[in-house]
């Protein structure tokens, strides 16, 4: 089994991602189903309790390797200003 990486890149909630997220809260609660505008705002994934909302830039992320490492760079240029948070993942 081998890892696999990725990087995503959040701007802070705003009062459109609060609102899609307290319905969200209140369906899973009432165990209903999500509307399907807020499956996809949250591009189908649970939302995270704190980052906000990912944004999606694959020209900032390029892939690197030396030797015997791998792994990407991030262009911090080509980011929106919005963006704040980066989160880099390994999943096994």
């Amino acid at each position: 089994m081998g890892m696999s990486s990725r990087v995503e890149f959040f701007q802070p909630a705003d009062k459109e991602w609060d609102d899609k997220k307290s319905v969200y809260n209140a369906c899973v609660h009432a165990g209903i189903d999500i509307p399907e505008e807020v499956c996809q705002f949250f591009n189908w994934e649970t939302p995270g309790e704190c980052l906000g909302k990912e944004v999606k830039v694959p020209e900032a992320i390029s892939d690197y390797s030396s030797e015997m490492t791998s792994g990407f760079e991030v262009e911090l240029s080509k980011l929106p200003k919005q963006v704040k948070f980066i989160r880099f993942i390994n999943s096994f």
